[in-house]
């Protein structure tokens, strides 16, 4: 494995990257994580995936994961157009590595937060893809507009501090499906020890800035808006992946809803596939061993069909 980084010309911010190489890759899987998360909890899936023979690029976003040792703040993209920003940055490291790997497929993963920038991604870049993998995604808010208003002025107050307010009313009721919680992070796993290394990992668990969640509000409309989806490649494969318990997926209904906006947009080959009694973090619960499987199958059945 390899460490890439790669500096915008905008801001000269550095985003950073895990780089998986096998002799002769089949296929690029691109991984895009979630929100207050790190790149390197995928290390597992990662090499996996390697030992398959896919390349595998696994990417921090800016304010996660190395770019808070180089002067980068948790939880912020950007002084202005963060998500926008982000997106490009990425789109900046993966070009980068197809230019070494050359004309192979390009898998697009993305977990939570990260199945956000996936679609935001396929709304822009669809050509360059050849499947998209999206776990634990979250619901449409029906009161986004609202939400967006309110964070508006909560800027007002310092874009650069964290948003107590807006962290409750996002994460504030996922706990509840959970009966006798022991932390605040239970909604994420079933496994307890995944739980405790979330919590205990200083790359993980904080709050965003108020400027993150505006850019995280205008990433939830880009992705859910009714038109801008202009895109080639509408008969793409497209997979949904949650857990039956996953309260970021409303849960069940909002995965399906996040489905059925795509297939309303053109999408002719999306699905869902469900993992019975785990939460949100799929590939870490206890169901990993069955969802890592089911992905590296999907995979190779890209690459391989006739």
């Amino acid at each position: 494995m390899k460490v890439l980084s790669i500096q915008h010309p905008k801001d000269n911010q550095k985003l950073f990257g895990s780089f998986y190489y096998p002799e002769k890759p089949k296929a690029l899987v691109v991984m895009f994580h979630g929100m207050a998360e790190t790149r390197f909890r995928y290390d597992e899936i990662a090499q996996k995936l390697e030992n398959e023979g896919f390349a595998v690029l696994v990417c921090d976003h800016r304010g996660h994961g190395d770019s808070l040792y180089d002067g980068s703040l948790k939880g912020y993209f950007a002084d202005r157009d963060g998500w926008l920003l982000n997106l490009d940055h990425l789109h900046l490291l993966i070009e980068e590595v197809r230019k070494v790997l050359g004309e192979i497929p390009m898998i697009l993963f993305g977990h939570s937060m990260g199945s956000l920038f996936a679609r935001s991604y396929l709304k822009r870049y669809g050509s360059e893809l050849s499947g998209v993998y999206l776990s634990g995604s979250p619901a449409a808010s029906p009161i986004l507009k609202v939400a967006q208003a309110l964070i508006s002025l909560i800027v007002l107050g310092g874009k650069k501090k964290e948003s107590k307010l807006m962290d409750k009313l996002s994460f504030g009721e996922f706990n509840k499906g959970v009966k006798n919680p022991k932390t605040a992070f239970d909604w994420l796993s079933v496994d307890e020890d995944n739980v405790r290394k979330y919590i205990n990992d200083p790359l993980c668990g904080y709050i965003f800035t108020a400027q993150g969640y505006k850019d995280l509000l205008f990433g939830l409309s880009d992705v859910y808006a009714k038109d801008d989806w202009f895109g080639e490649n509408k008969d793409l494969p497209i997979r949904f992946v949650s857990g039956e318990l996953d309260p970021a997926g409303a849960p069940k209904q909002g995965v399906e809803d996040a489905a059925n906006t795509l297939i309303k947009r053109g999408y002719s080959n999306v699905s869902v596939v469900w993992y019975p009694d785990v939460r949100h973090e799929i590939f870490l619960d206890i169901s990993k061993e069955k969802v890592h499987a089911d992905l590296i199958e999907w995979c190779h059945q890209l690459v391989e069909k006739p």
